[in-house]
């Protein structure tokens, strides 16, 4: 997947998210299937000769309004809460990983987020 690309509401911004369990990218997506504005996509581990792969790598979230990342955001909290977990999230070039509750880590992509969408732009 590219990092950006433009729906008609202007363009969409690409948030990876690699939990440390690959067999919760399925779980993880099932969690945030409802929220609105948002395409998910997970993405298949890359195999070795030989090997199935049956295993998933992350979840692409591909957000096509600036309002949905911070919702995006707020659901994968609340799964992060739920769970005993860490993941990785990838916003453009800025990575945190987080482990159960980490609102400074939280903070950090908040603000990401907000520079990555142009203003006006959010719903």
């Amino acid at each position: 997947m590219q990092d950006e690309k433009v729906s008609p509401a202007g363009p969409a911004v690409e948030v990876r998210i690699t939990p440390t369990d690959s067999a919760d990218v399925p779980r993880l997506q099932q969690w945030l299937r409802d929220v609105r504005n948002v395409r998910l996509e997970p993405v298949p581990a890359p195999s070795e000769p030989g090997e199935q792969g049956d295993s998933w790598d992350f979840l692409v979230a591909l957000c096509t309004t600036g309002g949905a990342v911070p919702v995006l955001l707020s659901a994968l909290r609340s799964w992060i809460e739920a769970r005993v977990t860490k993941v990785r999230v990838k916003i453009q070039d800025v990575e945190v990983e987080l482990t159960g509750t980490d609102p400074e880590a939280l903070e950090t992509l908040l603000k990401v987020a907000r520079k990555s969408v142009p203003s006006g732009k959010g719903s």
